[in-house]
């Protein structure tokens, strides 16, 4: 199975049951939790984490996290998550209606 690594997500190759078809999975980078959807390219799944998808940056203390969340407030749509004895920022730009 080809994996390739594209913005701390791998994109998977996998076939149809007849082994013609192929077609592409997301995964996360610990291959724990993988997108639903399947795609007929990469360039749909590459599409897909850049529209979709939430990135997270990591913070040892809640402090650095707000002083992350309000300095880009006006380009990112941001939740605060505890991760591992830290803090997390889950955080993905904003969509122009």
């Amino acid at each position: 199975m080809e994996n390739i690594l594209y913005k701390n997500f791998y994109i998977s190759t996998g076939y149809s049951f007849s082994g013609k078809t192929k077609h592409y999975y997301i995964w996360t980078e610990d291959f724990a939790d993988a997108v639903a959807e399947t795609f007929r390219s990469i360039k749909k799944a590459k599409e897909y984490i850049n529209q979709t998808m939430w990135k997270t940056k990591y913070f040892k203390t809640e402090n650095e996290a707000h002083a992350f969340m309000s300095d880009n407030c006006l380009y990112y749509q941001m939740q605060l998550i505890f991760i591992e004895n830290g803090y997390g920022v889950e955080y993905r730009e904003l969509k122009i209606i």
